[in-house]
């Protein structure tokens, strides 16, 4: 079967109090150079400090709200819901999110994967704003990006997708690819099966696959070169 699906119950919970996170990886092998992708959702008008690992690349993107960021070589930004912000770590680093609503909690994803071999700025933030349109899929991240696509110098493309209710999208992954959907709000049909936020699908065979919207959603997708698995493995 092209798709193994990962109802959100797999997943590891942790509530730190300001922050509540959800790990989809926790229980998983590392996929294609993806070790690990955290659901976060810090409360209004706190903070909360992250440890970037060595040797990493990590690319936050905001959900819904806005987020300031702050790392110890000095680097800020704001982001705001469909931008994304991307380190990279060859120390470890702290790394400062303050939830900038003192009303309402602050959704984030963080995508984790093994760095590129050759250097890179390690801070890149893009201004472009996803979800701003519908119904198709927004690339926010691939390897050589440019003006407003953060450019993550290896085979991963990053896209993002609001869908209106009852309407539907493909998933087409290029050749010699894996991917993994995430379910951010919402929820959509696929294989003739419900998914509900947090819940993630890998998908190992390009076969066109459709999903249904059965109300207004939300959904990530990653795309990575199968090709790289025994580069990544081996970190």
């Amino acid at each position: 079967m092209p798709v193994s699906f990962y109802p959100s119950s797999h997943r590891l919970p942790n509530d730190a109090g300001q922050l509540i996170t959800a790990d989809t990886f926790s229980s998983l092998s590392p996929l294609y150079g993806l070790v690990a992708l955290t659901e976060n959702f810090l409360k209004p008008g706190l903070s909360f400090p992250f440890k970037g690992k060595k040797n990493s690349m990590t690319v936050s993107i905001v959900i819904s709200g806005g987020i300031a960021y702050q790392d110890q070589l000095g680097n800020a930004a704001k982001v705001y819901a469909g931008q994304s912000l991307l380190t990279y770590n060859q120390e470890e680093a702290l790394q400062w999110f303050l939830n900038l609503s003192d009303k309402i909690s602050v959704s984030f994803v963080q995508l984790q994967f093994h760095a590129p071999s050759s250097p890179f700025p390690p801070y890149q933030k893009s201004c472009f704003t996803a979800f701003t349109t519908v119904n198709h899929w927004q690339l926010i991240a691939c390897q050589n990006g440019k003006e407003e696509i953060l450019s993550l110098q290896q085979p991963i493309n990053i896209y993002l997708a609001k869908l209106e209710a009852k309407q539907s999208i493909t998933i087409a992954l290029q050749l010699h690819c894996a991917g993994w959907l995430q379910i951010l709000e919402g929820k959509v049909e696929l294989e003739k099966r419900e998914l509900h936020p947090g819940d993630g699908v890998k998908i190992t065979d390009g076969a066109p696959l459709v999903l249904k919207a059965l109300t207004e959603a939300k959904l990530l997708l990653i795309e990575l070169e199968k090709v790289g698995e025994k580069f990544y493995n081996q970190k």
